[in-house]
């Protein structure tokens, strides 16, 4: 389910056990670029600003788990609370967040 800012009130009537979210990142620091075509996309659709306030939707709408897909060495989503725990690859974490 896709959800924007204009929908919030929609999307906290629809309940789930799990929920998936996946942003676009923040902004990389290292050096190193992004294959041209993430440049590309990123350069049309800009920046993922409302992130935060996203998830935390996700974590108001789910019943038993929230898992955020974020880049392994960014630093944690602003705003939210600490994962419930982690599972780390190369590349890329996924913060699990357990609720009730």
């Amino acid at each position: 389910m896709r959800h924007s800012t204009h929908d919030s009130d929609k999307s906290r009537r629809v309940k789930g056990k799990s929920r998936f979210f996946s942003p676009a990142g923040p902004p990389r620091k290292n050096s190193a670029l992004v294959k041209k075509e993430m440049r590309q996309i990123r350069e049309i659709v800009g920046t993922d600003e409302d992130c935060s306030e996203l998830m935390q939707i996700a974590l108001d709408c789910a019943r038993k788990r929230v898992v955020l897909k974020w880049p392994q060495k960014a630093d944690p989503m602003p705003g939210i609370r600490q994962p419930s725990h982690q599972i780390t690859g190369k590349s890329t974490r996924y913060d699990v967040f357990m609720l009730g």
